[in-house]
């Protein structure tokens, strides 16, 4: 009879649990994964961010790698090379490249900011997703870096499509997958979000491994001064 009973009590809670995990909408599933990186209204507060660290490609040796943001879509990347600096930013309306050894930036295709754009929006596409121009939908669950997690779609104003992963216990995202569209060709890429810490009350992910491309940050700062000739173009 004990055995009954308990048997009796573990499908009772079963049928307990299972609602909870049907009753999940994209909606409450956005909300909890930016409760988890630090709230809503902290997360838009911010002005600035820099982070810091390196950046290998594969088994090559890893380089200088910085990135900074700045409201208004503005952004500016720095990538250590084996032969100099390259240095890729953006105004918030127009962008530029200056590879080694080029002797001017080149401005950035209509194509190649599109691409960018995901990189200029400190926010991510989550937060105001509808004024956006995003659509978020449920997946379901799914599992990402071994780990139980709620899989959401998301069709861009451009109907783009891209997939994001959230731990299904801790609510930070696991990992991303999209297309870039390059020149001829469509890029699949593939990131995965790792070593989650703290700053300012936001969490940063410390490890991004893109496929052959890996970044490590050693360095996160919050609301530091930049001035917005930092993303000027040439005059």
């Amino acid at each position: 009879m004990p055995r009954a009973r308990s048997v009796f009590v573990l499908a009772f809670l079963l049928l307990g649990v299972v609602p909870t995990v049907a009753a999940q909408t994209a909606d409450e599933i956005v909300a909890r994964t930016l409760a988890a990186r630090g709230g809503l209204a902290r997360l838009k507060a911010v002005e600035t961010t820099r982070m810091t660290g390196t950046i290998a490609f594969g088994t090559g040796q890893p380089g200088l790698f910085r990135v900074t943001m700045k409201r208004g879509g503005k952004s500016r990347e720095e990538l250590e090379t084996p032969t100099g600096m390259l240095v890729r930013w953006s105004d918030g309306t127009r962008g530029w490249i200056q590879a080694p050894g080029d002797t001017a930036p080149r401005q950035l295709s209509a194509q190649e900011l599109q691409n960018m754009a995901g990189s200029t929006d400190m926010d991510g596409p989550f937060v105001d997703a509808a004024a956006k121009g995003n659509r978020i939908e449920l997946v379901g669950r799914d599992t990402a870096l071994g780990r139980p997690s709620w899989k959401l779609k998301v069709t861009g104003r451009d109907s783009s499509v891209r997939y994001a992963w959230f731990d299904a216990g801790t609510y930070l995202q696991l990992k991303w997958e999209g297309t870039i569209h390059g020149t001829g060709r469509d890029f699949d890429v593939t990131s995965l979000f790792s070593d989650y810490q703290p700053e300012h009350g936001i969490e940063f992910a410390r490890v991004i491994d893109s496929g052959p491309q890996q970044l490590r940050f050693s360095l996160v700062e919050v609301d530091v001064p930049v001035p917005d000739s930092v993303f000027e173009g040439p005059r």
